[in-house]
């Protein structure tokens, strides 16, 4: 190189920890690989499940999930946690250190656990981008650990007297980015209180390299009209979710390496891969035990109000005992049509008639397929007040478990407030399996 001319290579940290890393993994597993053939040569016999033990422990330093304290974070190189601004957790695998990455505004992560979190000082606009870690992960979970937005809210600008727009997120909302396209997902934005929810973005990272940006816009609190806004805060827990088979590159490792580590995949499946918690496709809300309660977005105690044009599915995993779901809410309270004498599948899903005959007619329900009440009654569109926690409705229909919410842009003036959401209770059944609907009717 002539004297005087320099050179300068910019290699973004996070990539070059990452190549780092898998230099150490190699090493190590070279090492792994020698300490076994010698003690073959050497006759002396190697029980199976240690070497097998030992091999994953390896093979788990590699980006893979680990959990200290009830915080999740990624298996990685100490020096690579460090480099990463990683918080360090505790020990994992074999010289592995359990790291929690944690990151804000104008950030990115290519790990397979992150966390997002609101920045220290207030930013108007806040994104973060998920880089996918390889062409295996075909989901990406978010889990709003805490989440508080303003609420949403309406014009009130009404051009028939009879009704306004419904609510939507016009001070703070959070969007999603992603190769599907956010009207795939059943949202548009998100505001309000969310803590505890989650959701699942689908992503095909098998074309090539794949990102997701999730982006925070917020209003801007020195204004006097916005200072009774709260203080927006946020922790987002992303998780990369895989569906291939094996979660491991097996490519720079010989064949009797990589042919322990399949092996002792395919015995610990449940405790090494992803698969359970991979969500059905078509799916926002995944929930994957027996029991537990599901919420509509900005439930915020039962106040509300939800969203406005939402179209998404919240499923329940069927185990191979599962026939049905039973789902009781605690709390009940959707817009509905007041010109019917029932509420009931048609009186929960009319259209607006167009021209002078406008009425006060809703478009917000929840759908439970194949559903019967406590009181025996087949119905399968849920709005008002109809199931209270006084009642139940049950489905056994085939097929994925799932109920389905959908909202309009419409609230009726004369029933502003009544747009609250729910929280419902649900529980997984394994016992009536041989019940149809007709047969429970007929109780």
């Amino acid at each position: 190189m002539p004297p005087g001319n320099n050179i300068t290579i910019a290699v973004d940290s996070d990539v070059a920890v990452h190549r780092m890393m898998s230099l150490n993994f190699f090493v190590v597993a070279c090492l792994t690989y020698l300490s076994f053939s010698c003690a073959q040569q050497k006759g002396e016999e190697q029980p199976t499940s240690q070497r097998e033990r030992f091999l994953v422990a390896v093979l788990k330093v590699r980006n893979s999930l680990c959990t200290e304290g009830g915080v999740d974070g990624v298996c990685l190189d100490k020096a690579e946690c460090a480099l990463a601004g990683g918080t360090y957790l505790g020990k994992c695998a074999v010289l592995g250190a359990c790291c929690s990455i944690q990151r804000s505004c104008s950030n990115s992560t290519h790990y397979k656990v992150s966390y997002f979190v609101s920045p220290k000082t207030f930013q108007h606009q806040c994104d973060y981008r998920v880089d996918i870690v390889n062409r295996d992960v075909c989901q990406v979970r978010l889990d709003f650990e805490t989440f508080s937005l303003a609420q949403p809210t309406s014009s009130n600008f009404t051009t028939d007297g009879i009704t306004n727009p419904g609510y939507l997120c016009q001070n703070d909302s959070f969007t999603v980015s992603s190769p599907s396209g956010t009207n795939n997902l059943g949202f548009t934005s998100l505001c309000g209180e969310n803590a505890g929810q989650h959701i699942y973005i689908p992503v095909n990272a098998s074309l090539g390299p794949t990102t997701v940006t999730l982006n925070f816009v917020l209003a801007d609190r020195t204004l006097v009209s916005n200072r009774q806004l709260p203080t927006p805060t946020w922790r987002i827990k992303v998780t990369q979710l895989e569906c291939a088979s094996s979660l491991y590159d097996y490519s720079t490792l010989s064949s009797t390496i990589t042919a322990l580590g399949q092996q002792h995949i395919r015995k610990n499946s449940l405790a090494t891969n992803d698969f359970f918690r991979l969500a059905p496709a078509g799916c926002l809300q995944y929930y994957t035990e027996r029991t537990g309660t599901y919420q509509s977005f900005n439930y915020n105690g039962g106040q509300g109000p939800y969203l406005a044009n939402l179209d998404y599915a919240i499923c329940f995993r069927r185990y191979p005992d599962v026939c049905g779901i039973q789902h009781t809410p605690t709390f009940f309270q959707l817009d509905f049509d007041s010109t019917s004498t029932t509420i009931g599948d048609r009186a929960c899903d009319q259209q607006f008639t167009v021209g002078t005959n406008i009425t006060a007619i809703s478009n917000d329900y929840l759908y439970i397929p194949n559903g019967v009440t406590q009181a025996r009654i087949l119905q399968s569109k849920f709005c008002d007040s109809l199931i209270s926690s006084n009642n139940y409705v049950r489905s056994y229909a085939p097929g994925p478990l799932y109920a389905y919410f959908h909202s309009d842009n419409v609230q009726i003036i004369s029933r502003l407030g009544i747009e609250r959401g729910f929280s419902i209770d649900y529980q997984l059944l394994s016992s009536g399996c041989d019940n149809n609907v007709f047969a429970l009717l007929n109780q």
